[in-house]
């Protein structure tokens, strides 16, 4: 064991001018006036408190700047969230490492060994010094790795995004017109490209039968306009005008996109259940091709000389007033033929005639959809139609010419011809149905092109914005309940250091212990335990710095006294007085 060698009574070498129960200064030493500032130990301290208020007022910024429903979320962005999260963690840790070394010392000199390598691996926040106990190295390991653990982990939450309602007004339209297409508008000679631009989504959604028909999904949408309603009937909505979309496109981030909701009008076509089991006598047949003037069908090239056979009604669909229809199927041709048009008395016709042809209503329908606007895209996510006709109900003029439109259905629903590979899919009436509307949507552009006098003039394809709602999505963090617990550690473990220090308050060390405390209190017969130390600061041996309160024994105990000694026989512990000042 080693020896006792620390005395509590002072030494006139040590201290000259100490009186208990006075308020003399400065103290005197053996060569000339004592430095030391003696001080009362306050119960907290001003600079730890604002160390906890900063840490907790940056955890609730960090929390505003990531909480999606919060402005700052969306004006930031995720690159903006990056920088500033990343900012607000190092305060975080500024503060934590603000009251941890303090309340370290507490334990040490309270429940620890009182080792002086312990205190030094505090005091400089290292893990590397000689001597130091595991315990230790263990906690301030886990403080040095803490804030690098939380500035990767922050990090790992993306695929976050944030809304906010767009309140300035764009002078946006809509109408009937195709998507912006940049140097491809040079492609604006033929219905049969603006169907192929808006069918793709919906062609490649259905091209096989291991894809099921999402009928609990219904209504569904594909690519930027076509609106699967039912089962048998397809809306190609009108679009945010192309010049709209491109100023949206123009003034958003990589990583941000608009959600455009408005009312619009659509080309709906719908299959009418019933023709399938109508049989056209000859005043009926004649009746339609009064209304029709002529059938036009294309070979289909496969066996048994299989036809597409389509008769559009040319009369309703110019008038404007009355919802067109057409006539579509496949039937079995006595005559092998190409593609060609045909009069009432012509064989094919009465081929034609004799298949039942399915019928197609066509119509003029308020439908709302909504749409997601990136920086290089334009989609239609979702959207209703009320089955409400329009104020014109039709667009004059848009009968599809059937050598567009013969090769564009041959191209998309052979495959559901009687021969064809698909002729029982679950996929056939809505098939068929879209590419329909599609075809006759396509001609509507083809034959009213955007922004002409007539297009301009005409209110039923070009009109302002109705019920129109515009919010921004930007991408952001994240928010998940781990991130806001990644945000929340620093500062929990700051606010409980804090208060467990309050709890040590009459642990005989402050925010000011270090070498000039320790040498100012420390008993000299001590130090030559330290000799052979002064530039490696390293020890043979796991030494003890044993710490000594000596509180005034008079009635005012204004005065005591803190003193120090190395590798000494351990002492009784005694606390701090409050409002008694130590020197």
């Amino acid at each position: 064991m080693s020896e006792s060698c620390y005395s509590p009574v002072a030494s006139e070498t040590e201290l000259t001018s100490f009186q208990h129960g006075t308020d003399t200064f400065p103290l005197k030493g053996p060569d000339g006036p004592a430095l030391g500032k003696p001080r009362a130990k306050p119960f907290v301290n001003g600079i730890d408190v604002l160390a906890v208020v900063a840490s907790i007022a940056s955890l609730i910024a960090a929390i505003c700047v990531i909480t999606p429903d919060w402005t700052p979320s969306w004006r930031l962005g995720f690159e903006g969230q990056i920088v500033v999260i990343g900012f607000l963690l190092s305060i975080m840790n500024l503060c934590m490492m603000r009251v941890a070394p303090l309340l370290f010392l507490n334990l040490e000199a309270r429940w620890g060994n009182s080792r002086l390598q312990n205190y030094e691996s505090i005091l400089r926040n290292t893990v590397t010094l000689s001597h130091t106990q595991p315990l230790w190295r263990a906690i301030l390991s886990f403080l040095i790795f803490l804030p690098l653990a939380l500035s990767v982990a922050y990090k790992r939450f993306t695929n976050g995004y944030s809304t906010l309602s767009i309140t300035t007004r764009y002078s946006g339209s809509y109408g009937v017109a195709p998507p912006p297409m940049g140097s491809y508008n040079v492609l604006n000679r033929s219905s049969v490209y603006h169907a192929i631009n808006a069918g793709v989504p919906f062609l490649a959604a259905s091209s096989t039968d291991n894809i099921s028909l999402p009928v609990s999904q219904l209504p569904k949408a594909y690519g930027f306009n076509t609106l699967l309603i039912d089962n048998t009937s397809t809306a190609l909505l009108d679009v945010p005008a192309p010049d709209y979309i491109s100023s949206i496109q123009q003034n958003i981030s990589n990583q941000e996109s608009w959600i455009l909701s408005a009312s619009v009008n659509a080309t709906v076509a719908r299959y009418n259940v019933s023709s399938q089991d109508y049989h056209y006598d000859d005043t009926s047949w004649g009746q339609l091709f009064e209304e029709a003037t002529i059938m036009s069908s294309a070979q289909l090239w496969q066996p048994g000389s299989i036809c597409l056979g389509m008769i559009v009604d040319q009369q309703r669909a110019s008038s404007g007033n009355y919802s067109p229809y057409c006539l579509l199927d496949y039937y079995f041709a006595k005559q092998s033929h190409s593609l060609e048009t045909h009069s009432i008395d012509d064989q094919r016709s009465k081929d034609f005639r004799e298949s039942s042809p399915m019928r197609f209503d066509i119509q003029r329908q308020t439908c709302t959809g909504t749409w997601n606007v990136s920086k290089n895209d334009f989609q239609l996510t979702e959207g209703s139609c009320a089955h409400l006709p329009t104020t014109y109900r039709s667009l004059t003029n848009t009968v599809p010419f059937y050598l567009d439109a013969l090769p564009y259905f041959h191209d998309t629903i052979a495959e559901y011809s009687p021969c064809g590979s698909r002729n029982s899919s679950q996929w056939r009436i809505p098939a068929i149905v879209t590419s329909v509307a599609t075809m006759y949507w396509a001609r509507s552009i083809y034959m009213n092109p955007y922004l002409s006098k007539a297009y301009k003039d005409n209110p039923e394809i070009f009109y302002p914005a109705t019920n129109e709602t515009l919010l921004s999505t930007r991408i952001t963090l994240n928010p998940s309940r781990l991130l806001y617990l990644v945000l929340c550690l620093q500062p929990i473990l700051t606010i409980f250091m804090f208060l467990f220090m309050i709890i040590l308050y009459d642990t005989p060390t402050d925010s000011g212990f270090g070498i000039v405390a320790i040498l100012s209190g420390i008993d000299r017969n001590s130090l030559n335990h330290l000799h052979g130390g002064a530039l490696s600061g390293q020890l043979s041996r796991p030494v003890n710095l044993n710490v000594a309160v000596i509180n005034d024994a008079g009635e005012s105990m204004t005065r005591g006294q803190i003193r120090y000694s190395i590798d000494c026989e351990r002492q009784e512990k005694n606390t701090l007085k409050r409002g008694v000042k130590y020197e």
